[in-house]
């Protein structure tokens, strides 16, 4: 008989097993939405990259020049990324910064002046920025009141070289600027009124016929600092950029406002209506004038009829205070005619641009104006839209570049009440609001 253990009692049995439980089954609607989800992940992921891709491609094809792109002392990465961006260098900003970060880069950007293009990659224009700007620039200046069969000899009449630092080599004229061309800058601003770029000036809408040129009057006289391998395009879109920072001046770094409609017209430059003419000291912007002054028309847009009044104050006057008295005669029977002027400018300028007149200058239209035809060549009255003893209301076109002082007389024209003006043998301008008094000026101040 088997003995028992201590305390004569059997060993418990071992606990049966736990039983396993059974796979839970899992609904059908989760695995679809997980699929779903899957696939959207993948999707978005697919479709981010694409968009990067896009993103990272240069804005232009191609082989576009390059044109100046300023860099100040007090620029940002954030700043310089958001301005090549707004002036269409790049597609993106945060794409730009992106890359850097991505590659592993940093941007130590000096001071000065690069040429940038549309149609260079990230990777391209990372280079160009990290490489010392050159200092060498041309300097030349464009003649208050000039037309642009003249802006190239004041261009190359007037360059020079400067490279701080370095012997400028005594260089001149061509040979300062040895990548201008003459006849590219007159075949774009007289005859075509293009060139790469040109959709970003919103504010330039080029004249139509029978007008004798495209641009005349966008281009604002001043003196310019361009690269040494400024083009003929280089330079025109200097000069256009120069009427932009006279629309809307940037405090901060160049162009930052001007190719962006919105920001240009929120830094609005404010015109001061000088002393000597009445309402003195009065301020209004750029554009509240222009809304204010100028309608558009069929014919023109309000800019445009600004820079027509402003051109022929411009070659009627020599001072700011009678560019604004000057314009304001203009104004007043462009837009307020009396029965006495009936709504002709009898302007002598735009008869003079007609002619080509300047002293011993040959007449420049039938050379880049073959579209007029014969018969309709300057010298033919019964054709002439600038002759304003003849034509009511505008010419076809602005008739030479203001500088900025007629500039903002003709964008905002006082209320003088003046419809006469001449100039007498005292060396100034007498205004009248009657032709009476017109006549009593005359045979006072008349030689």
């Amino acid at each position: 008989m088997a003995s028992r253990p201590p305390g004569g009692r059997r060993p418990a049995a071992p606990p049966p097993p736990p039983p396993v439980p059974e796979p839970k089954k899992v609904p059908a609607n989760v695995i679809v939405l997980a699929v779903i989800l899957m696939l959207l992940a993948f999707g978005c992921g697919y479709g981010a990259l694409v968009v990067q891709a896009d993103l990272a491609q240069p804005v232009a094809k191609g082989n576009v020049a390059c044109s100046p792109f300023a860099i100040g002392s007090g620029d940002t990465i954030n700043a310089i990324a958001d301005r090549m961006q707004q002036q269409h260098i790049i597609r993106n900003a945060l794409m730009f910064k992106l890359y850097l970060k991505i590659k592993g880069k940093t941007l130590s950007v000096q001071p000065g002046s690069y040429c940038l293009s549309p149609s260079m990659r990230l990777q391209d224009i990372v280079a160009t920025l990290s490489t010392p700007p050159s200092a060498a620039y041309v300097q030349f200046t464009v003649i208050d009141g000039d037309r642009l069969t003249q802006y190239p000899g004041d261009i190359l009449a007037s360059a020079v070289l400067h490279d701080p630092g370095n012997a400028d080599d005594g260089l001149k004229g061509a040979k300062a600027l040895p990548n201008f061309s003459a006849t590219d800058f007159l075949n774009i601003t007289i005859k075509t009124g293009m060139f790469s770029g040109i959709e970003n000036y919103w504010y330039v809408k080029p004249w139509t016929s029978p007008a004798l040129t495209k641009l005349e009057g966008y281009l604002a006289p001043n003196t310019y600092q361009v690269a040494p391998t400024a083009t003929a395009t280089d330079i025109i879109k200097t000069m256009l950029n120069g009427l932009g920072e006279d629309l809307c001046p940037d405090q901060t770094s160049a162009d930052q406002f001007i190719f962006d409609q919105q920001q240009c017209k929120a830094n609005q430059a404010i015109i001061t209506v000088p002393a000597n003419v009445p309402g003195a000291g009065t301020k209004l912007g750029v554009f509240d004038a222009l809304q204010k002054y100028y309608p558009p028309t069929s014919a023109f847009t309000s800019l445009q009829q600004a820079l027509i009044i402003a051109s022929l104050a411009q070659r009627e006057a020599r001072s700011p205070e009678h560019h604004f008295k000057v314009a304001s005669v203009y104004y007043n029977r462009y837009k307020k005619p009396s029965a006495e002027t009936a709504g002709l400018l009898n302007a002598d300028p735009a008869e003079q641009y007609w002619l080509g007149a300047q002293p011993g200058q040959p007449n420049p239209w039938p050379t880049f104006v073959a579209v007029w035809g014969p018969g309709k060549l300057p010298g033919d009255e019964a054709n002439n839209p600038y002759n304003l003893y003849l034509t009511h209301g505008l010419p076809p076109s602005a008739i030479a570049g203001p500088a900025q002082d007629a500039l903002y007389a003709g964008i905002f024209p006082p209320d003088t009440g003046y419809y006469y003006f001449f100039f007498g043998c005292d060396n100034t301008n007498h205004y009248a609001a009657t032709a009476a008094e017109q006549d009593a000026n005359q045979a006072k101040y008349g030689c």
